[in-house]
């Protein structure tokens, strides 16, 4: 099994390729996306696992310990999404690829995701990838993602990965079989604002096939 995670505390999603199928996963908040969008994206078959908003308390220690309970609430629902995809959960042989942190990125938001973060590869050390086989946990900088897509230098972005996930060579397999990418690529407005906006979470889901797609890519 091979697992690509884009990681967030608002809107984590997940890509699970496995022998006959790909799966995708939306773990993002409530009120993450806008009007029915987890309706539309069950519709077209991702799985979304919906969280309730993160408390903010203004008291450090009240938030801080509110903060704690997330990040591990968070960790195993993620992990638990995982394993009730998978046909044969084996620790010894998953793989499990995961977008790092941004060279050269400071402040209390990056430590606050890197906290959730390790509280996740804990997790998944615990439940997917068993610790006498690290090697199979691969972390990939934000930039070497975007380069595998296509999207990477000044003046590109989100819509360039969706973009590239539409129109790339050489695709993971089963992608063009699956619903939600059939109905991106034929229907774009079904997940797009008026304005032509795509909805979250629909960005953070390409991003995890990304990740995923630069793992083969490091490794082929």
């Amino acid at each position: 099994m091979y697992i690509g995670i884009d990681y967030s505390i608002n809107s984590p999603a997940i890509c699970v390729l496995q022998n006959n199928r790909i799966d995708f996963i939306s773990v993002a908040r409530q009120g993450k996306g806008s009007g029915k969008i987890f309706e539309v994206l069950r519709d077209f078959n991702v799985i979304v696992s919906s969280t309730e908003s993160l408390k903010n308390s203004t008291i450090l220690l009240d938030s801080s310990r509110e903060s704690t309970l997330d990040a591990l609430s968070l960790a195993q629902k993620c992990v638990q999404e995982i394993i009730n995809t998978t046909e044969k959960n084996d620790p010894t042989t998953n793989i499990v690829a995961i977008e790092g942190f941004s060279f050269g990125s400071t402040g209390n938001r990056l430590a606050q995701i890197s906290g959730y973060q390790y509280v996740l590869r804990m997790n998944i050390l615990a439940h997917i990838i068993s610790p006498m086989h690290i090697e199979n946990l691969w972390i990939f900088a934000p930039a070497t993602v975007k380069s595998t897509a296509g999207a990477a230098g000044r003046g590109k972005g989100k819509e360039d990965m969706i973009e590239a996930f539409l129109t790339h060579e050489d695709p993971l397999p089963f992608l063009h079989q699956h619903p939600f990418f059939i109905e991106l690529k034929n229907h774009p407005e079904t997940f797009q604002t008026k304005k032509g906006k795509f909805i979250k979470p629909v960005d953070d889901i390409i991003d995890s096939y990304w990740i995923l797609k630069t793992y083969f890519k490091k490794t082929s």
